[in-house]
């Protein structure tokens, strides 16, 4: 219900009545204390919770939802895509971007980003990664490094670029169809 109601526009009523801090703790619980389906809701109502509103993406990062979330991507099929979503959410924001970093996030997004069995998981994986590669441009130390080499692996190249055209060869092109 819960879920249902935070994409719905019940968002704010949510938030101001301290809504954040249970669906944190039902994603933090392990499997054995809640179900898979009490995973999914939980990410689902954080996903709509974080879908237009800065103010509610910075509330749920800073209840520690981030760590949850990521652990999701590998450990729930069920909650895969709503955790996605939620995180793809949270990116807009640095320290989200951080905090999926510190929190292992990259492996299980780039794995994400090649799975063939859903294209919407791929394409929401690979805009968590490309707005995290915005905030983290590559670099020779620490993290960012490792950041940059798992979301070189896991994006795709673009098609190289045609060889520009110079006068001088299309002229040469030219001379050398006449000549035959």
């Amino acid at each position: 219900v819960l879920a249902e109601l935070a994409r719905s526009g019940s968002q704010k009523a949510i938030v101001a009545g301290g809504g954040i801090a249970p669906l944190v703790s039902v994603l933090a619980a392990s499997r054995a204390a809640a179900t898979p389906g009490a995973h999914k809701h939980a990410a689902c109502a954080l996903w709509g919770l974080t879908s237009d509103s800065a103010t509610h993406q910075a509330a749920v990062t800073s209840a520690g939802a981030v760590a949850p979330l990521v652990d999701l991507l590998s450990g729930n099929p069920e909650a895969q895509g709503y955790a996605a979503a939620a995180l793809c959410n949270l990116a807009r924001d640095g320290d989200a971007r951080r905090a999926i970093v510190d929190a292992g996030g990259l492996e299980p997004l780039a794995d994400l980003a090649k799975t063939p069995d859903s294209a919407w998981l791929r394409a929401q994986a690979s805009g968590i990664l490309e707005l995290i590669s915005e905030g983290f441009p590559a670099s020779s130390k620490g993290t960012n490094a490792g950041a940059s080499s798992v979301m070189a692996d896991a994006l795709p190249l673009p098609p190289p670029a045609p060889a520009p055209s110079t006068p001088s060869t299309t002229a040469a092109a030219g001379l050398k169809s006449a000549a035959t």
